[in-house]
Order: structure tokens, then C-alpha cells, then sequence
């Protein structure tokens, strides 16, 4: 019997080559943020801890601003709506699960082509009183990313699906273990490599692209 496949991917960093947090803190946060983000993650936090300290000060409150700073500095993959559409193509159902925010993800998929895509995410509002969190797919057992990936991933599987994942950073860790196939870079394939993870190198989709054509059979997709 032909095994079922699902893919989940990152945004920030993987979709994107840049990340775009990084970029907009970057620009537009007081120096010093990255300090805070290292001090709360050296004391077991992530990004619920975190996300409302780093932009408490955040300079820019205004959301079309930023959006248009991410067009103009943050690269896209250059292969990823290739694969989105072949994955479309064949049946293999793809999904973005993201530690990041849903106004930049949601205006990359419209100036893609790509509204189908379903994806998780932190959501924010952006007023003058600066950023306001919420996390629809926290997991409130563990209470340390905004967007439990790992909880997806073993869902998924329960349904009887394999499950390829496809990554590049701290938010993609819990879920790297549970992965069937895994494509890693960055700091994730450095995780992998210190805790004998399995996984697949890869700098864009390029890679990613011709592996699933080769190795993942439209008939095993369905």
C-alpha cells in the first residue's frame, strides 16, 4: 500500500530566504533587542516569552510601512512557488507553519499567487499603541512557541500520514524529531547534526523541488 505524504513548511527563513523578523527588528527596533530575544531563550522561553518584550519599542507602527520595507528587503525562495504549485499538481498537500506574524505571510501568498495555501501563525494587529498578540495555535502543555509545530506534525501522523518537513531555525526543532523525511539548513541542521536528527541539506527549494519529483511518486501523494 502506497504511503500518504504531507508537507509542512517554515516561512521566515525558509519560504523567505531572508528572515523577516530579523529584517524589521532590524530596522526598526532599538538596539539591544537582540540581547533581550538571547536572555529569555537562555532561560528556557521562546517565542511567547519573548515576542512582547522585543517589540515593546518597536519603532514603526505602521503595518503598510512595514509590509513595503519587507517587499523591498526580504528575498523570496526563488523555487517556492514552483514547488507549491507541483505539489498542487500531484496532490501532495503542502501547509506553512510559522513562528512569525500573519499580515506578512498573507501578503506574500497574494502577490504569489499562492492564497490557497493554508498556513499557521502568530496573529497581530498593529495600532499606535504598538503590536498586539494572539496565538491560535499555541500549545498551552508546553506554553513556549506561538505556533506549536510539532503539534501539527504528530497530528498529522496519528492520520496516518508521512510527514516531510522543511526548515531552517529555532521554531522548527520540536518538530525536526517527528519528521518523516526532513529538509534542514542554518541552525536547524546544526540542532540535527548535535542530536543525530536525520535530515536532508538544502539552501532553497531548488533542492527540495527535485527531490520530492524524484523520490515522492504522484501515486504515493494521494
Amino acid at each position: 500500500m502506497s504511503a500518504k505524504y504531507w508537507v509542512y513548511t517554515d516561512y521566515d527563513g525558509t519560504v523567505t530566504l531572508d528572515d523577516n523578523q530579523v529584517k524589521i527588528l532590524d530596522a526598526f527596533a532599538p538596539p539591544g533587542w537582540r540581547e533581550k530575544e538571547y536572555a529569555i531563550l537562555e532561560a528556557g522561553g521562546k517565542s511567547l516569552q519573548y515576542l512582547p518584550v522585543i517589540y515593546a519599542d518597536f519603532a514603526c507602527r505602521d503595518q503598510g510601512r512595514i509590509i513595503q520595507f519587507i517587499r523591498e528587503e526580504v528575498r523570496p525562495d526563488p523555487c517556492f512557488p514552483e514547488f507549491a504549485r507541483y505539489c498542487r499538481h500531484v496532490g501532495l498537500p503542502l501547509e506553512i507553519l510559522s513562528d512569525g506574524m500573519h499580515f506578512y505571510i498573507e501578503d506574500y501568498l497574494r502577490r504569489f499567487g499562492l492564497e490557497d495555501l493554508v498556513y499557521y501563525s502568530n496573529v497581530v494587529r498593529v495600532d499606535e499603541e504598538g503590536f498586539h498578540f494572539t496565538h491560535p495555535h499555541s500549545n498551552p502543555e508546553c506554553n513556549k512557541c506561538g505556533t506549536c509545530k510539532k503539534q501539527k506534525v504528530v497530528a498529522k501522523k496519528a492520520e496516518g500520514y508521512k510527514v516531510i518537513f522543511i526548515g531552517d531555525g529555532l521554531s522548527d526543532q520540536c518538530a525536526a524529531g517527528e519528521a518523516d523525511l526532513l529538509f534542514a539548513k542554518k541552525k536547524l541542521a546544526a540542532y540535527c547534526r548535535e542530536n543525530g536528527i536525520p535530515y536532508i541539506p538544502y539552501e532553497t527549494f531548488c533542492q527540495v523541488l527535485e527531490y520530492v519529483r524524484s523520490e515522492v511518486k504522484p501515486d504515493a501523494a494521494q
